[in-house]
């Protein structure tokens, strides 16, 4: 439980770090946070709650891969990578291929 005093604490160390700072405390908590995950054994959600397919596809929409080459590359129908293709789109709240690939890219899935 964060105490009143606690919060107000860190508000004041945030407040005085510059751009350059804080990202790098941010960069610093995600580690201990993935190195806790992974002593017990769990892993964090993939991003947007995207399946492993899903990532799969969004990559390949990133690449800038039609429809087609899609289904062709995935051993899939374009009409099922079409359909993965809209599931993306309304889990991570975008409408075009190159804001997917922009998301997809802010998040990680690149990488």
């Amino acid at each position: 439980m964060l105490t009143s005093e606690r919060f107000d604490d860190l508000v004041a160390t945030g407040a005085a770090l510059d751009l350059a700072g804080a990202a790098d405390y941010a960069r610093e908590q995600i580690q201990l946070a993935r190195g806790q995950l992974a002593a017990r054994g769990t892993r964090p959600s993939a991003a947007g709650g995207l399946s492993r397919r899903q990532i799969e596809v969004l990559r390949l929409v990133a690449e800038g891969c039609t429809t087609r080459e899609i289904g062709e590359r995935l051993y899939l129908s374009a009409k099922t990578a079409d359909h993965h293709i809209q599931h993306i789109y309304t889990k991570i709240g975008v409408s075009t291929r190159p804001t997917a690939a922009l998301w997809a890219s802010e998040h990680g899935i690149l990488d």
